[in-house]
């Protein structure tokens, strides 16, 4: 079933969803945060990553909507977990690869790149989004913690550096994972928290931590 997702998207909110792009290599995604104002997308990209070379040379990409903090571990991390090799993509229409878990998605067109210091902000048209799964589950705390804990996962391993920003990293880190702790102990999410601290084990060289997961 295919139709119009009626959803409210507030202007200048930060959403987090999945960007799918097809390049000469073959399907390439990974999680993105975007605003929207009017009938734009902004997506801040830094300098140097391969999704900045791709989204600078492709005009046609994709902006995924799931809920499921699986696909966004596998595509945050996909040289650690094969992540490209656990989603599937359904080409829609010419180069506009759609996660087949993708709740909704929407086709962005390139219409201008602002250049910063350290990152551009890409500026996209759309014309709507569109559901592929009425179903949508409903949102959970552990789901967005999970989602929460990737973004400064991705930061600190980008960084990994011994200043007061990755100090503070670190520190909230530690407190979004007693959360999850306390919250996630379904068999589901807790080898999802297991994952994630294994991560930032790995990342922060922290084993001083004993979490109960």
């Amino acid at each position: 079933m295919v139709g119009l997702l009626l959803i409210i998207v507030r202007d200048n909110v930060l959403y987090e969803g999945i960007i799918s792009l097809k390049s000469e290599k073959g399907y390439y995604a990974t999680p993105i945060g975007f605003t929207i104002r009017g009938n734009n997308i902004y997506i801040k990209v830094y300098h140097g990553s391969l999704t900045h070379s791709y989204l600078s040379t492709i005009r046609k990409t994709v902006l995924n909507i799931t809920d499921n903090p699986y696909i966004y571990l596998y595509l945050a991390f996909k040289k650690e977990f094969n992540g490209l090799n656990k989603v599937s993509f359904i080409e829609v229409e010419d180069n506009a690869p759609v996660l087949e878990e993708a709740k909704a998605y929407a086709i962005l067109y390139l219409r201008d790149i602002i250049p910063c210091l350290n990152y551009d902000t890409f500026i996209y048209n759309y014309n709507t989004f569109v559901t592929r799964n009425p179903d949508i589950e409903p949102l959970s705390r552990c789901n967005w913690l999970a989602i929460e804990a990737l973004i400064y996962l991705t930061k600190l391993f980008k960084i990994r550096d011994s200043g007061v920003e990755v100090s503070n990293m670190k520190t909230y880190l530690n407190h979004v994972f007693r959360i999850m702790e306390r919250l996630c102990n379904d068999p589901y999410h807790k080898e999802l928290v297991n994952n994630l601290f294994k991560l930032y084990i790995s990342i922060s060289g922290n084993h001083n931590n004993n979490y109960l997961f």
